[in-house]
């Protein structure tokens, strides 16, 4: 025989089983496939445009700076810088993103973005003015990396 206590502690036993059960997913016949995975290896990559008409000391020469993402992922805590050499500056800098891209919201020489989504680009015009007085080439150097960017060979471009 038992009694009314050691039934409801069978009946509680039992109710904290089948919970156990639950939150670990068993006790049912159905199983949900895990979540596709939300982030991977990229690759990112730059290219530098210099400008086709001659570079007149004291006046903007535009630079062409594109960014793309090759990869199937999203880049992670993108950055891209820009560098001019001794005889240069740079004194604006545009951007205009791809259909699921973000522009940086500060542009400048350095810039952070939070990601750049796969298959995508970002475009950048880096206006640059060249010291009056300055004669032979002048040069506009980029760069991309991304905390999962594993495809380093194309990050650098000038």
């Amino acid at each position: 025989m038992t009694t009314p206590s050691l039934r409801r502690v069978r009946i509680l036993s039992a109710v904290i089983a089948l919970g156990a059960l639950a939150a670990c997913g068993g006790g049912s016949s159905t199983t949900t496939p895990p979540p596709p995975p939300t982030s991977g290896p990229t690759d990112l990559s730059v290219t530098v445009t210099a400008p086709t008409d001659t570079i007149v000391p004291g006046k903007k020469a535009p630079w062409i700076v594109v960014v793309t993402n090759n990869g199937q992922w999203p880049s992670t805590s993108t950055s891209i810088s820009n560098s001019v050499d001794a005889t240069s500056t740079i004194s604006e800098v545009h951007c205009q993103a791809s259909a699921n891209a973000h522009c940086p919201q500060l542009l400048g020489a350095s810039m952070t973005t939070g990601q750049l989504p796969a298959c995508e680009s970002l475009t950048f015009e880096v206006d640059v003015i060249v010291t009056a007085g300055t004669s032979g080439q002048v040069f506009e150097s980029s760069s991309v990396c991304a905390r999962n960017d594993t495809a380093l060979s194309n990050n650098t471009a000038t």
